[in-house]
Formats: structure tokens, sequence, C-alpha cells
């Protein structure tokens, strides 16, 4: 009986709070919203490809760009992934859904992981200055990034492909009242 019951709060735990690596404290899912006026501006952070070359993710600026720190190890990150491919294909032409991989494996290891989740957007390896900047806690952590780059929507743990959509729409002025 009280396995039956641990068993699915834990995998409620994890899913509602995200995944964390060994020693980083816990968090709690979240959402911090601004508006474009005092939304902090992305930084032109360069990441790396698995192919080994850098690019800048200001690259990404004139299009609404979803920014998704994950890992292939977590839960609620793969559970978050098929919302995003659904999204890249659906806003193609103003969104960019872009993945930062906090793996620690080899780039062959999160190529192979792409291709059986069906992956349609970039994916680059997320680094050290980037989480410190969003203040990674845990994955899936998410922004939401305004064409001109502000941060707009920042998220810790799984959410549901219609928040994603919703912020979308709204920056788009598409939002249903």
């Amino acid at each position: 009986m009280m396995k039956k019951i641990i068993l699915p709060a834990f995998i409620l735990l994890v899913v509602v709070a995200g995944c964390r690596p060994g020693s980083v404290p816990a968090a709690k899912p979240e959402a911090v919203s601004a508006n474009a006026a005092q939304a902090q501006v992305f930084p032109d952070f360069k990441v790396k490809g698995f192919d080994g070359k850098e690019i800048a993710l200001s690259q990404y600026r004139g299009k609404i760009l979803i920014l998704d720190l994950f890992a292939t190890w977590c839960p609620p990150c793969r559970m978050e992934i098929p919302h995003f491919v659904e999204l890249q294909q659906a806003y193609k032409d103003r969104v960019s859904v872009v993945g930062l991989s906090f793996d620690q494996g080899a780039a062959k290891d999160v190529q192979a992981f792409a291709k059986e989740m069906k992956i349609n957007y970039d994916l680059y390896w997320g680094n050290e200055e980037i989480a410190q900047f969003v203040g990674l806690r845990g994955i899936p952590h998410t922004l939401v990034i305004d064409a001109e780059g502000h941060v707009i929507k920042s998220y810790v743990g799984y959410r549901d492909k219609a928040v994603f959509e919703k912020d979308i729409q709204a920056l788009l002025g598409t939002a249903k009242q």
C-alpha cells in the first residue's frame, strides 16, 4: 500500500520541481514574468554546437526565442521536448526553439537522443555563463525571449505546451481574449 502512494508522489515531485544534478539546491517550480520595458536583455552568449563550432545566440534575434535548458536524463525535460517540437513546427516562421544540453556525456549521445525524440530545432551545449545568468537551479529551465532579446518569462520545471503557446501568442499579438 505504501509503495502505491510513495512512487506516484515521487514522480509528481520530479515532474513539478524538475531535475537537479547532485549538489544543486532544490528549486520550486516558478515563472518570472516581465514586460519588455523592464525585462533584462539576454546577453549575446556564444555556445558550441556538437561539431565544436561556436555560434552567437544573437543570431536568433528578430524572432521569438524559446530557450530550453535540458538534459537527456531528466524525465520532465523529456516530457517537454515533444511540446517544443510541435511549437517549432507550428510557428517556425516567427519563433525559434533552441535547446541547450547540460549533459556531461559525448555529443554522439545527445545527437542520438535528438534523433530518438525527433527534435526539429537547433541544439547546442549549455555552458556555465548561461547557467549563472539564468540562476540555473534545476532543469528543465525555459526562457521565453522576445524578438528584441528581452527575457519575458523564465520557467523552472515542467510546463505544458499551452503555457508556451500562450506566451508566443501574447508576443505575436494574437492572444485569444
